[in-house]
């Protein structure tokens, strides 16, 4: 059985199964059709076959559907989110939303266990955080009902994520602005300095100054360069780094992506290609947490990425300039339609940016 071209079409069907069942799109099925044809016509039956079985775990796998028989809680929950406005708990596997009140000091971590105390209620459909609608974000977080608290958040166990511990330790003796800006370009804390980081928004440059899947790449090829007399050493040892690295990110999409699909290439090589590598990194978050798929990190760095390999391949004969031009080109055309969901304009002088840094 051939492998080497075989997980783009997995990766394709998995996302087709899955926006089938959550959007009730069951049109999407004749596309899962079509592309069942073509892998017979590239491969054989039993390619085919793992397609329809891919296809049908992905249909079923971690539905999102929630019912709850009580409207009021008053129990200890666990944190799976924190921002400086709200946060994402969860009690009995069932996840709600918290808005927190305004003279809430209080630091909170993922992990740490909350006492809470109020009535529950469906998110309201005309809810809206950072422009977009909030509702929709929240459904694909598995976040349907609300907690209205009735009295103070008490914190039962704050202990701190040791990937925090981390954080903190390595920028302790930093100063107000430089501590702010590391935080946000090297761990992607966009609300260590919230102007910087919406100013970069602004201008669609964002994944440029923050830690992304192409940094993680970097990384890896920086430690491939000075170990580039042992191969194996290389590998070892950029598995190891980057991986911790990735570990204090908190395995956000897009690094976890990144991180996947180096090590797949490094040691798969003789079975896969890079789009193999990518795609089965894609099929592993989606194993995760099938939702991903509408994630806009998911989005972005999956789109992204298949560009810039299958056009880099295309134009590679080019000038490094024009290919550069034109790969800029075709991610800001890509990125027009998420560019105008989040926020509501296109900023052309991005195409720019993109080219220059």
């Amino acid at each position: 059985m051939s492998i080497k071209g075989f997980f783009i079409y997995a990766f394709i069907v998995a996302i087709i199964s899955i926006l089938a069942i959550n959007l009730k799109a069951y049109y999407l099925y004749a596309i899962l059709l079509l592309i069942l044809f073509l892998t017979y016509k590239k491969f054989n039956i039993i390619n085919c076959l793992l397609l329809i079985i891919i296809s049908m775990f992905f249909s079923f796998y971690r539905k999102n559907e929630v019912n709850i028989s009580n409207n009021y809680i008053e129990s200890n929950v666990t944190i799976k989110s924190a921002t400086n406005t709200y946060l994402i708990v969860n009690d009995n596997k069932i996840n709600y939303l918290i808005y927190k009140d305004k003279n809430d000091i209080n630091t909170y971590y993922k992990g740490n266990i909350i006492y809470v105390k109020g009535s529950i209620k469906e998110i309201e459909n005309d809810l809206e955080l950072d422009i977009f609608e909030f509702k929709d974000y929240l459904k694909y977080k598995r976040v349907f009902y609300q907690i209205i608290v009735d009295e103070e958040i008490k914190i039962i166990d704050d202990k701190i994520p040791l990937n925090q511990k981390i954080i903190n330790s390595l920028t302790k003796n930093l100063k107000n602005e430089s501590y702010s800006m590391c935080k946000m370009l090297l761990f992607n804390d966009k609300n260590a300095d919230i102007e910087s980081y919406n100013n970069l928004k602004e201008i669609n440059a964002i994944h440029l100054f923050v830690v992304s899947g192409f940094h993680i790449s970097f990384l890896f090829k920086l430690i491939s360069l000075i170990f580039k007399k042992k191969k194996m050493l290389q590998n070892i040892i950029g598995s190891i780094i980057s991986f911790a690295y990735v570990f204090i990110l908190s395995f956000q999409i897009s690094s976890l992506r990144a991180l996947l699909s180096t090590f797949i290439s490094k040691f798969f090589n003789k079975y896969l290609n890079t789009i193999d590598a990518v795609s089965i990194s894609g099929l592993i978050i989606l194993l995760i947490e099938p939702l991903n798929i509408f994630n806009y990190s998911f989005i972005m760095s999956f789109l992204m990425t298949y560009i810039v390999i299958i056009s880099s391949h295309i134009i590679k004969n080019k000038n490094p300039f024009i290919k550069s031009l034109l790969i800029s080109l075709l991610c800001f055309i890509a990125m027009i339609p998420i560019q105008l969901i989040i926020n509501y304009k296109i900023n052309v002088i991005s195409l720019f940016t993109n080219i220059i840094l």
